[in-house]
């Protein structure tokens, strides 16, 4: 486990919140009445999965014998990947989706929100800095769609705002990748 520093606690905490892109998760929810319900589920599958992914962070680096340096390096390389898609590809579609408030579950929480950067991502902030890290960011990104799906409007502004946070990705998993490298 690496010393406790906040500046990467900040970096990788916004990698986790990254990772969820609600504004472009958003163009997947269905039409009202069921858009609040179905980001609400999507939230809380966002959060859950996170739960479960920090809680094995650890346990999980030292059965693979992978050191949290060389894990950041894989991880960040996962995020930027990751968010390089987000920045070029469009809009996610609504289809296939499940009917109603339950596509809270597929396709918003799996695999729009619950996916391998926020995977990644999870995992590395926790082994690093703990629980609370990865589950409050994660958190954060479902609260945030939440908000969207109650306030927003604009879908323009907000594909925009998704292609942003993809950029936004790139430079925190190349940042995270070279602290990695730094940290061997």
């Amino acid at each position: 486990m690496a010393d406790f520093n906040a500046a990467s606690a900040l970096v990788e905490g916004l990698a986790v919140l990254a990772a969820t892109n609600p504004p472009r998760v958003w163009a997947a929810l269905p039409s009202r009445p069921d858009r609040i319900p179905a980001a609400g589920a999507g939230a809380a599958v966002v959060v859950g999965a996170s739960l479960a992914l920090a809680a094995v962070a650890s346990g999980l680096l030292d059965l693979l014998n992978v050191s949290a340096s060389t894990f950041r390096i894989g991880a960040g390389l996962v995020v930027a990947v990751v968010g390089a898609h987000d920045l070029a590809a469009g809009a996610p579609k609504q289809e296939p989706a499940l009917a109603g408030w339950r596509a809270g579950f597929v396709p918003i929480g799996f695999p729009l929100l619950v996916n391998p950067a926020l995977g990644a991502a999870a995992l590395m902030a926790s082994a690093d800095h703990g629980i609370a890290t990865a589950v409050g960011a994660a958190a954060i990104g479902g609260a945030i769609l939440i908000a969207l799906a109650t306030l927003a409007g604009s879908a323009r502004v907000l594909r925009a705002s998704g292609r942003w946070v993809g950029a936004a990705m790139i430079v925190l998993g190349l940042a995270l990748a070279v602290d990695g490298v730094f940290s061997l």
